[in-house]
């Protein structure tokens, strides 16, 4: 039997270097927008400008930055977890006083898919996500970031209709139940609770997560698909990829109630199966 020409090894690592370098060169260093990254490819809206107004989806930095965190010890030549505190540095202006975030931001526009202007769970939960994993990793704590998590969990809160759903973006049918908006505000809610010193708030914090999960995987079809939404014609593959991201890292990070632990580990290993 002939010998691959590369090892899975090798690939996955080329791969990873390759990505690092190209978000190294798409990060702004200058500017209003210094910290945040641009996006060349604007799926929802193909025709924009792509150096307009920073980054295009501002959940870009909570992953981008999380990453330089992760590589920061293997690619000292970037001082990628100077690069990251840089992108944090930035994101942070662009949430609102109420603790929301825009999704997109392009020619300084904000997200206008049903409203004028609105604000998403998602952008907010990948964010959160990348921040608090962050600060795990040695990203240096301090007040901004922590003000930032426990805003982002209020806002979160007063976006619920329906017991544990929890508006994707503002605009969208009170009724329909996002499954991935819902995962990403579980997610919000968790890290919110994790940081909060008032245990009052500590505790709504958590028991709203607990009703996202519970809401999430009452929709989990018998096949163990996770789709896009509530609605009976929704299906997706990609979308029960993206619960079962989000509940794995509250595992990881070792976040979620012992109930909703339990929950989440049968529902991951429906989905699995599917």
């Amino acid at each position: 039997m002939s010998q691959p020409i590369i090892s899975l090894q090798d690939a996955s690592d080329d791969l990873i270097t390759g990505l690092a370098d190209y978000l190294v060169d798409a990060q702004e260093q200058d500017g209003e927008y210094a910290g945040s990254f641009w996006s060349e490819l604007a799926y929802h809206i193909p025709v924009l400008d792509y150096r307009a107004g920073g980054s295009h989806h501002n959940r870009t930095v909570g992953s981008a930055a999380l990453a330089f965190m992760k590589l920061s010890d293997e690619m000292p030549q970037y001082d990628l977890r100077g690069r990251a505190q840089q992108a944090f540095d930035w994101i942070i202006t662009r949430q609102h006083d109420d603790g929301g975030m825009f999704e997109i931001t392009n020619d300084d526009k904000p997200s206008q898919f049903h409203l004028d202007f609105e604000r998403s769970s998602i952008s907010l939960g990948v964010v959160c996500h990348g921040l608090h994993d962050a600060l795990r990793l040695g990203l240096p704590a301090r007040d901004d970031y922590t003000r930032f998590l426990l805003q982002a969990a209020r806002w979160q809160i007063t976006v619920e209709t329906d017991p544990g759903n929890f508006l994707h973006s503002e605009g969208y049918p009170p009724d329909k139940l996002i499954l991935n908006g819902s995962a990403h505000a579980a997610e919000t809610l968790l890290i919110g609770a994790a940081v909060a010193d008032v245990p009052q708030e500590r505790d709504e914090f958590r028991a709203g997560a607990v009703r996202a999960i519970e809401a999430i995987i009452g929709c989990q079809r018998e096949n163990g698909m996770l789709p896009y939404s509530s609605y009976a014609d929704d299906n997706s593959i990609s979308y029960t990829a993206t619960v079962c991201w989000v509940f794995q890292n509250l595992i990881d990070a070792d976040l979620l109630p012992t109930e909703s632990r339990e929950a989440a580990d049968a529902s991951l290993e429906r989905a699995t199966q599917f």
